[in-house]
């Protein structure tokens, strides 16, 4: 026996796109035929998906929005080696509820296909590493009986248990799809809009219909071209058109206006219930700040302490449990326990704040895998992350605790650029953007000595980081293992050839954030150096990087960098006894928006001095950009194989 539902999802079907039954539970079409038509049109692909389909339905329910999307999946095995594709996986969690899964696998038999039924669905937690504990589930299951003109079908249903997510519809996949479809079916009353991001309208039809008390809009797409995988990419967001459904009101029984998310107030008092009453005063707190800072000391200086006690001895455990992902423990809790997530982190760095008088703010803000802002967003898509925020004069400083060797007044590199939602009062907001550090605030400088001794190089050099090179160094430095940071050091100071040994080193201010890390080292090259004749041969460029670094012609996803930076040397060059000068390069360099470089030399008695840095100055390399970049680092590729040139004495 049908349900009214299912008719009512059935009629809609067929009047939107009229044929979806066929596929939807149709096994009809020559297999042979089939199979032979999408491989001459795709003869490198090892699947495509013939069909994905999604429909969102949306209505009201005793002054409640009942929010289901149902989901429909149809791909073609076309290669011997399709069987990757066959590993199924749907994720679940409280806010999306899975129900009505079935899956199985058309398998051609000459003229017919023979239907073959999974039968067991497996439930697995989230295995994230970065992750401690949370309520996702995936569901995992394996297609049987794959091989070149296999179809597989996979339709399920989600409810969406808070009509604050309603998920996003994304199109494009890793494979070719032939046919893409979303349909949202709306309630009379309910107010929703759909945001559209990169060139979305461009390739995807929108329809709308009223039809028996429902609005129904339909966006579709045919012969849609596969995503191509590059690394060091910005997240598929920034690049791919894809739609985000937002509901924005409703209409209650008694004819009064609901909001939901109708504007970014709408979000801000829903986020602003989660941190209520958390700035209490509590004694087990008090004692600790009693034990960090002194009486006269200044207020920044007690926000300085106050922030790097947090990150020593509060340890980072994502923890995500339904609403519990929302909403911070408080202060007490947190201390309590000594670990937390990023919210509890802002909780405690807050609370402590607040009981020495000193005003600071929680802030949501999305990470930079995220693209989007508040201002043209209202909604919780935009943000993934909590931190704190405490103003100084007309100065936001942005207290991250997460990123635990983050020097106090820098943001963590991830959300250097992100538009921040400030809490300010009850019903007051403040948007503030995070700066961007500057290359000149994030910088690797080197300085060194070396000789030639027996046809070997030596010499010793000092290396200090500074801003974001600091912290991300000092990830791989602070090891228990010995080994692994000998191993890294010799890594990080390799120059010369795969010959180059660091034969001993010494770390200083690592555990000082507020100070350079310096690295002091002794090292040694071997076969690095040319001799002919009576000439030696020297390249004073010993540390290669980003020699030859040019972008290939074919990439069509821009680039992603950490966080923009200087490289800085001076590299002393003795001249070996009994020999002599008798070529030096020019000085050379060049300065773009993105990259730039500067090499001089210079002769001083019997020592050469080179000085050379390089600045990275974007985080998102774009692809109109390319052409410059690869000019300038040719540029620099050139200057960076230049070879002084020794000869020998003549004697007397």
């Amino acid at each position: 026996m049908m349900n009214y539902t299912n008719k009512l999802f059935i009629g809609l079907l067929l009047v939107i796109f009229p044929g979806a039954l066929s596929n939807l539970y149709g096994q009809t079409g020559d297999p042979e035929a089939t199979f032979a038509r999408y491989k001459s049109l795709y003869p490198d692909e090892q699947a495509i998906y013939l069909v994905l389909k999604q429909h969102m339905n949306i209505s009201m329910a005793n002054d409640s929005l009942m929010i289901t999307t149902s989901h429909y999946e149809e791909m073609l095995h076309l290669g011997e080696n399709s069987k990757p594709y066959a590993q199924g996986k749907i994720y679940s969690s409280s806010f999306i509820r899975v129900s009505q899964l079935d899956a199985k696998t058309l398998v051609p038999a000459k003229k017919k296909y023979e239907v073959e039924q999974v039968k067991e669905f497996k439930e697995s937690f989230d295995k994230d590493s970065n992750i401690f504990y949370d309520d996702v589930k995936y569901i995992n299951f394996l297609f049987p009986a794959i091989q070149p003109g296999a179809r597989t079908q996979l339709s399920y249903t989600e409810t969406v248990t808070d009509p604050h997510f309603l998920g996003q519809y994304r199109p494009a996949t890793f494979i070719p799809v032939i046919e893409s479809e979303f349909v949202v079916t709306v309630d009379d009353g309910i107010d929703i809009n759909f945001y559209t991001f990169h060139r979305f309208e461009d390739i995807y039809s929108r329809e709308e219909k009223s039809i028996g008390g429902k609005r129904i809009f339909r966006f579709s797409g045919k012969n849609i071209p596969k995503i191509k995988f590059e690394a060091n990419s910005p997240s598929l967001s920034y690049d791919e058109p894809h739609l985000i459904p937002v509901i924005r009101s409703f209409t209650s029984s008694e004819n009064e206006k609901v909001n939901v998310l109708s504007s970014l107030q709408d979000l801000y008092s829903w986020y602003r219930g989660f941190i209520h009453d958390l700035k209490k005063d509590d004694p087990s707190i008090r004692g600790i700040l009693d034990s960090i800072v002194n009486p006269e000391d200044t207020e920044l200086e007690k926000v300085r302490k106050v922030f790097y006690w947090v990150q020593d001895n509060i340890k980072y455990i994502a923890f995500e449990q339904g609403m519990r992902g929302l909403i911070p423990h408080p202060g007490s809790y947190v201390l309590n326990n000594r670990y937390g997530d990023c919210k509890d982190m802002s909780s405690i760095i807050i609370s402590m704040l607040h009981q020495l008088g000193i005003d600071a703010r929680f802030v949501w803000i999305g990470s930079r895998d995220l693209p989007y802002k508040y201002s043209q967003l209202p909604s919780p898509m935009v943000d993934n992350h909590m931190i704190a925020a405490y103003q100084h004069g007309k100065e936001w400083i942005f207290l991250d605790a997460t990123g635990q060797y983050i020097p106090f007044g820098y943001p963590t590199s991830m959300i250097q650029g992100k538009e921040a939602l400030v809490a300010v009062e009850e019903d007051h907001y403040e948007l503030v953007t995070v700066p961007v550090q500057t290359p000149s605030e994030s910088i690797m400088s080197d300085s060194y000595t070396y000789s030639i001794e027996k046809g070997m190089v030596k010499g010793e050099g000092k290396l200090q980081l500074t801003g974001h090179a600091r912290v991300f160094n000092a990830y791989k430095m602070i090891k228990s293992n010995k080994t692994s940071v000998d191993n890294y050091v010799n890594r990080l100071l390799s120059r010369g050839s795969n010959k180059f040994f660091v034969d001993s080193y010494q770390i200083a201010h690592l555990d000082n954030r507020d100070e350079p890390i310096a690295l002091d080292y002794q090292f040694r090259v071997e076969d690095y150096y040319r001799t002919t004749g009576n000439q030696i041969f020297f390249n004073m460029n010993m540390d290669k990087g980003m020699a030859g670094s040019t972008i290939k012609p074919d990439r069509v996803h821009s680039l992603e960098n950490e966080y923009q930076y200087v490289n800085s040397s001076e590299a002393i060059f003795n001249i070996p006894e009994g020999y002599a000068i008798s070529f030096v390069p020019q000085d050379s360099g060049i300065d773009t928006d993105i990259f730039s470089y500067k090499i001089t030399y210079t002769q001083k008695a019997n020592r050469i001095v080179q000085k050379r840095d390089y600045q990275i100055k974007y985080l998102q390399l774009h692809p109109q950009q390319f052409s410059v970049w690869n000019e300038a680092i040719k540029h620099y590729s050139e200057s960076m194989r230049q070879v002084v040139i020794l000869s020998k004495k003549e004697t007397e």
